[in-house]
């Protein structure tokens, strides 16, 4: 990178100062939007009569902002992370304020899908941008900080949203992250060093179109099994699309000349180690926000006033630790692996102690136990991406550290997927509450499988390959 280190003039530390904040609005920015939009998504459906559709714009979405994430990762290699931000951030804003006045089902799934991928090309911006900005040894303090930012965000998105909504101001509900999203544009346009550019890298346009018929297949396929039946025609061509468009990938990918996943990055055991400790420990995420405010409501019969403060704790935590937990991570190399144990051993416990979610559970316990998801939040995330980095040539830089992102977002759709089948699948076979408890716990249960699953890889595999795979790096560097 261009900016190997710090330098000590206080015009440039100025400089750096403005443009992490511009990082810091972006990532405020990018958690507000689709906490906000997740959280509206069924009053402004039912405002233009396509409440039928709910599962569609979910699949359409999530398939979009997957797909753009090793897009923008390519981009940002090619025309530099300041343009990047630039148009792909005017067009969000732009969409943004689009929603606010949606006419009928068809403009708003174009727009979310728009915005949504606009999201994907740009979500991994802030945590490469850092990268550019602080030298190595400062960076897990500041993608901590980063961290906070986003908890921040997922928190103004979601009671914002929701607050206007409750106070008849539903275009502002869906539109208000934009005053987060044009500061951040202007000051990472502004003050962010330029980065090295790879203009020989071109666009892999045939990776483009396999991963999107890959990803869009497999969305569809997965979400509309238990509704269509999975032997119906339309799920068959879905699975054999997305079997065939992964292998026809690979094939691609090993003949293109840039490719958009490269797939010598996966020769690397240890950043693979990285992606999948990644996606393992971020699947209890879509249950804690999709089914344990559920559980709440339906099985605790409290209020909605409870189950959407659920978090709260979760959130003050995630803003509160990450520097802390930064700090730390960057005192030593081995650490990194701690970070990721201490991560998914805490998210291990506390979905544990949920799978016995029900009436008799006290709301106050709930509270705790999600404090603790944020405080492994917090590890996670400070080691995810700086660990990744460390493993990367700066020509991988872009789409290395967006492959981070994309499979943390992949990770949420398989879960939401494989969740969903699994809830309706008991909720059918035993109707009423003791279907929907022995769904929601089978979903917490997963979560805890997968955290164990990431702790031992951290563990036994991660932890001793680590600082070699590093050593190895800075010598080919």
């Amino acid at each position: 990178m261009s900016n190997s280190a710090a330098p000590q003039s206080a015009p440039v530390k100025v400089n750096q100062t403005m443009a992490f904040t511009g990082c810091l609005l972006l990532a405020v920015a990018i958690a507000a939007f689709g906490l906000s939009l997740a959280n509206i998504q069924g009053p402004v459906l039912e405002s233009i009569g396509g409440m039928d559709s709910f599962s569609l714009v979910t699949s359409l979405t999530s398939a979009a902002l997957c797909l753009m994430t090793p897009i923008g990762g390519s981009l940002m290699d090619i025309m530099g992370t300041k343009k990047l931000v630039l148009w792909f951030g005017l067009i969000n804003c732009l969409c943004g304020i689009l929603l606010a006045f949606p006419l009928n089902l068809s403009m708003y799934l174009l727009v979310r899908s728009i915005l949504s991928a606009c999201q994907g090309a740009f979500a991994s911006v802030p945590f490469i941008a850092v990268h550019e900005i602080y030298d190595a040894k400062q960076l897990p303090k500041y993608v901590g900080y980063l961290s906070a930012a986003l908890a921040i965000g997922s928190f103004i998105g979601s009671w914002g949203a929701g607050w206007l909504l409750d106070h008849g101001m539903m275009s502002l509900a869906s539109a208000f992250p934009v005053v987060f999203l044009a500061p951040g544009i202007w000051f990472i346009w502004k003050y962010l060093p330029d980065a090295e550019l790879h203009p020989g890298n071109k666009m892999d346009w045939i990776g483009i179109i396999l991963l999107g018929i890959c990803l869009f297949a497999l969305v569809f396929w997965l979400n509309y099994g238990p509704v269509l039946g999975w032997g119906s025609w339309f799920e068959l061509l879905c699975m054999a699309a997305t079997f065939i468009s992964l292998i026809a990938l690979i094939y691609a990918e090993k003949k293109a000349a840039s490719p958009l996943i490269p797939l010598q990055l996966f020769r690397n055991k240890a950043y693979v180690v990285v992606l999948l400790i990644c996606g393992l420990s971020a699947v209890y995420l879509t249950a804690i926000n999709a089914y344990v405010p559920q559980a709440i409501q339906q099985l605790m019969h409290q209020p909605a006033s409870i189950s959407g403060t659920v978090t709260l704790p979760r959130v003050i935590i995630s803003v509160v630790t990450p520097g802390f937990c930064g700090a730390w991570v960057a005192k030593k190399l081995s650490n990194y692996w701690k970070s990721f144990a201490i991560a998914t051993t805490l998210i291990a416990v506390s979905t544990f102690c949920l799978i016995f979610i029900g009436e008799h559970m006290p709301v106050w316990f709930v509270f705790l136990i999600l404090a603790f998801t944020g405080l492994a939040d917090s590890f996670r995330t400070v080691s995810a991406t700086p660990a990744a980095q460390m493993l990367l040539k700066p020509k991988d830089m872009g789409i290395g550290t967006s492959l981070v992102g994309f499979i943390i977002s992949l990770s949420g759709v398989l879960a939401s997927s494989i969740f969903s089948i699994a809830y309706n699948s008991l909720v059918t076979a035993n109707p009423g509450a003791a279907g929907m408890t022995q769904g929601i716990d089978t979903t917490l249960l997963i979560s805890c499988a997968a955290a164990l699953i990431a702790l031992l890889l951290s563990v036994f595999v991660f932890r001793p390959i680590f600082p070699k795979a590093v050593e190895a790096t800075k010598k080919n560097d």
